[in-house]
């Protein structure tokens, strides 16, 4: 499954919103596998995708 989010986050507030976002991403519903959640952080798209 690959689902994409695009987030606006002021200056000095990724890394936390990273952990937000990965958290409850990995958490979002209770399941018997585990959800790798991978967090890319830019100014567009290309910067951030993986």
């Amino acid at each position: 499954m690959h689902d994409e989010l695009i987030i606006e986050v002021a200056p000095g507030e990724e890394e936390k919103v990273r952990e937000i976002v990965t958290r409850e991403m990995e958490n979002a519903y209770p399941l018997d596998v585990t959800l790798d959640v991978n967090v890319g952080i830019g100014t567009n798209w290309n910067e951030g995708a993986h």
